[in-house]
């Protein structure tokens, strides 16, 4: 008898322990699918805004890229909307290497930052 309901409850655990793993899977497949939405809209207000206020502009093509001071990454984790990621004061031109290397990272000083909040939510 002892033998027989270990092996239920051995049974039951790793039925519980699959269940789980499957619904963590579920939600990461989803938080992903969230996040590649709010980078398409990201990319697509980003499109939509004046860029002639960015400052260098019109350096931008092969050699320097157009790349977002806080990343799309990052605000997706702060909670911007996509409207406050793709805003004109979150906009730079950086040299093609560098914003390569910066990837997903987002290199901002506090000030930056607070200036950038500031700026975004005055809109």
């Amino acid at each position: 008898m002892i033998k027989y309901d270990r092996i239920n409850l051995d049974l039951a655990l790793g039925v519980a322990k699959h269940h789980l793993a499957e619904s963590r899977k579920k939600e990461a497949r989803h938080k992903h699918a969230e996040r590649r939405a709010y980078a398409h809209q990201v990319r697509k207000l980003t499109r939509r805004q004046n860029l002639d206020q960015v400052p260098g502009i019109e350096l931008r093509g092969p050699d320097y890229h157009l790349d977002h001071v806080v990343s799309v990454a990052a605000a997706w984790e702060a909670g911007w909307s996509p409207e406050q990621c793709a805003d004109v004061a979150n906009l730079q031109v950086l040299p093609r290497a560098e914003n390569i290397r910066k990837g997903t990272a987002s290199y901002c000083t506090l000030t930056l930052s607070l200036n950038l909040a500031s700026r975004l939510t005055a809109n």
